[in-house]
């Protein structure tokens, strides 16, 4: 009897264990049912993949679109920049033709290391550097002494004030009266140094510790108010 049931329970295919028998098809079935079902946060290898590939082109667009609207804003800034250099006027220096407008009619002070103030009539910049321009009303078309200490004085005041780049040669736009006519000369400029001793002189001839001398044109001296009490010009001596 005992013999029987045991080739039965083989038969079926159980086994023995601490007198319990269970099945192996079912075991097995259990096995491959739970081998073959995903788990709920499991995710398919593919996913990585397509997410990958799908992260690459979102970039492409990306940068497709960043370089479309950096070739606009080249194109703008081509077509308003040839609009500007077909507006200057003939007079109008070929190096400043692409220039744009920095200050205009403007007052700078300095402090430090000597006390200066001056009005800027233009200044235009063109890349990265300032470069300063002087309207002048005169019957002759010249460039004095006092308009390349004007521009000095305001080129000194700009880099030491304001820590701008600015190029050491000027211009100087004299306009005749009745002329509508006009024509900018190009002047180099002064340096810190020489500025600086020109203040010192200059504080010096106010306070009357040195005498002045007279100018080299005597056309220019007779213009002067000061003339008849010059002590230093010919003529003035009894």
């Amino acid at each position: 009897m005992a013999i029987g049931r045991t080739q039965d329970a083989l038969t079926h295919g159980e086994i023995r264990s601490d007198g319990v028998f269970a099945s192996t098809r079912t075991t097995m079935l259990a096995a491959i049912s739970t081998s073959t079902k995903e788990a709920p946060g499991a995710t398919s290898p593919c996913h990585p993949h397509s997410r990958k590939k799908m992260s690459t082109s979102t970039v492409l667009s990306i940068l497709l679109h960043v370089g479309w609207v950096l070739l606009l804003l080249c194109i703008v800034r081509g077509v308003r920049r040839h609009a500007r250099c077909r507006t200057r006027p003939r007079w109008f220096p070929d190096e400043l033709r692409y220039a744009s407008l920095a200050y205009a009619e403007q007052t700078f002070s300095l402090d430090h290391p000597i006390k200066l103030i001056a009005r800027v009539d233009r200044a235009y910049r063109h890349q990265g550097r300032l470069t300063l321009m002087e309207y002048k009303t005169r019957r002759v078309e010249r460039v004095f002494m006092s308009d390349v200490i004007e521009l000095s004085v305001q080129k000194m005041i700009l880099e030491l004030a304001s820590g701008a780049k600015v190029n050491n040669y000027g211009f100087v736009v004299v306009q005749h009266p009745g002329i509508p006519e006009r024509r900018a000369m190009r002047v180099f400029l002064l340096n810190h140094k020489q500025i600086t001793a020109l203040y010192h002189r200059r504080m010096a001839l106010l306070n009357q510790t040195i005498s002045a001398n007279h100018a080299e044109s005597s056309s220019q001296c007779r213009q002067c108010e000061f003339m008849r009490v010059c002590k230093t010009y010919p003529e003035s001596t009894p």
